[in-house]
């Protein structure tokens, strides 16, 4: 299609057919709208891209998708000012480029115009975003172009949930079956690129890159494609695009190398049978032996079943053995656990018992997932925490509140958690924490730390600032076993049990 200069009774013909909407905008609004508006910028030829004058309206890393550079905005070239030195036919051709850049710079401003005329129809002012107060009406900035009208749509109305979020991270990196087209891969990492664009997370075009060589890694049959990958120069595997070509072209190559083997296969195969068709004599010789080996083939294979019952039956018996043995051992941890919180001393118990090593973790509960929506609750008010259970009396939800985490009592097998022994000399202190503040923690995650709290960086294995005492098993979900036990670990933010709103 040939490049030319629209005017702006075009461009408004253009865009005259827009949806006009009048009810609050969701996000498959602004998603249908900005694709309709890239639709038809993509039938304004443009020099410098293959997507037209969408490129106008795309973000750089959308743009890049389909494009090997960024689209660079037209400007007024200015006056044209002309050496008298020059001859007559240089000045014809300059005249044409400074004609041709400004046609360029008309046709894109026709377009925006025409765009942000278009968008004031179909948005009704009180729901747009940013708007500019009048006496009489309500629209954007003066300044802004359709492209910022649809990033600020975008902002307001395509806001991920912390859930859909995660949703997009796993299908950007799932698994990639390599029975399915090339193509497959490539449409899903981009469209997650598109969902990411609108949530402002995109990622850049190396991640993009090496998003789509490590899904195709683990697949013998790319293993040369990624090796010519990494041997082409810097320059020409530094794009997207590139990337898309090359890997698009080297499983074309794999396709045809693929029907020329099972074609090939296909005749010779049919060649060896003409060359037998008259060897009819050995047919009845061929046909005992084939019942020969069938025979052989079926007395091993009863062999090897006989065989194989019998290792079944074996693995059966030592089965219920240790299965018995391990009821006895989970009946004495039961009792001389009884005896300890009766306070009997266990058999051959020492004076001083040392702290555990080990803490058998309970079945892990996930924490609530979080959205935004009526299930979205506040972040406001103070709760008063028990002195004496450490419990918090339940707060009622309201519109606006976040999920909180209820943590799942510790079941850890009896015996496993000792009591605690304070050193010879000191007596335990238990912090009274009394009245607690904001219960919203710091920290997005449910880690909790022995020597330092429960709205920590980090879990307690990792703590770089631990108690003389500290145990490296200790953790939100098994705090109760060591409280029950008299541990003094850190109790900072044990109080909050709500996640920061993203």
């Amino acid at each position: 299609m040939t490049e030319r200069k629209l005017t702006l009774d075009e461009a408004n013909s253009l865009l005259s057919d827009i949806t006009i909407h009048t009810t609050r905008l969701t996000r498959q609004n602004v998603t249908d709208l900005k694709d309709w508006f890239i639709a038809k910028f993509t039938t304004i030829p443009c020099h410098q891209s293959v997507t037209g004058h969408a490129g106008a309206l795309l973000t750089p890393a959308e743009h890049l998708l389909h494009n090997s550079v960024p689209f660079a905005i037209p400007t007024h070239p200015g006056p044209l000012i002309l050496d008298p030195n020059v001859g007559r036919a240089e000045q014809a051709n300059l005249e044409r480029q400074h004609q041709l850049l400004v046609d360029r710079y008309d046709t894109y401003t026709n377009l925006n115009q025409a765009a942000r005329a278009a968008l004031e129809r179909s948005i009704p002012r009180q729901y747009r975003p940013e708007r500019v107060m009048g006496n009489s009406q309500a629209s954007w900035p003066p300044e802004w172009g359709a492209a910022q009208i649809l990033k600020a749509l975008c902002k307001r109305y395509s806001k991920l949930s912390y859930k859909e979020r995660e949703d997009n991270q796993n299908v950007f990196q799932s698994p990639f079956d390599p029975s399915q087209p090339i193509e497959e891969l490539i449409d899903r990492i981009e469209t997650c690129q598109r969902i990411a664009i609108d949530a402002a997370i995109e990622w850049t075009t190396p991640q993009l890159i090496h998003q789509l060589v490590s899904r195709l890694v683990p697949h013998q049959i790319y293993a040369e494609p990624i090796r010519r990958w990494a041997e082409l120069d810097e320059t020409d595997r530094s794009t997207w695009q590139q990337a898309k070509e090359h890997f698009i072209s080297e499983y074309e190559t794999h396709l045809d190398h693929v029907e020329t083997s099972i074609t090939s296969g296909a005749h010779g195969y049919a060649h060896h049978a003409e060359g037998t068709d008259d060897d009819n004599v050995s047919l009845a010789d061929t046909v005992e032996e084939l019942g020969t080996a069938f025979n052989v083939f079926g007395q091993t294979y009863n062999s090897n079943i006989n065989g194989l019952n019998d290792n079944l039956s074996t693995i059966s018996n030592a089965t219920q053995t240790n299965t018995q043995s391990i009821q006895q051992i989970t009946q004495q941890l039961a009792l001389l656990a009884t005896q300890l919180q009766q306070g009997h001393p266990a058999p051959n118990a020492y004076a001083s018992p040392a702290p555990p090593t080990y803490v058998a973790p309970p079945q892990y509960v996930a924490p609530p997932a979080m959205g935004r929506g009526s299930g979205y609750q506040s972040r406001g008010g103070r709760r008063r925490t028990s002195q004496r259970t450490g419990q918090r009396p339940q707060q009622a939800s309201h519109q606006g509140a976040i999920n909180q985490y209820q943590p799942t009592p510790a079941t850890a097998p009896a015996g496993a958690i000792q009591p605690y022994r304070p050193p010879t000399g000191q007596q335990q202190q238990r912090g009274n924490r009394g009245f607690q503040s904001n219960p919203v923690k710091h920290h997005n995650n449910w880690w909790a730390c022995y020597s330092c709290g429960f709205d920590v960086d980090h879990q307690s294995h990792q703590c770089t600032n631990r108690k003389p005492n500290h145990q490296n098993n200790f953790s939100r979900t098994n705090y109760q076993e060591y409280e029950r036990m008299g541990w003094p670990f850190c109790r900072k933010g044990m109080h909050k049990n709500q996640l920061p709103s993203l």
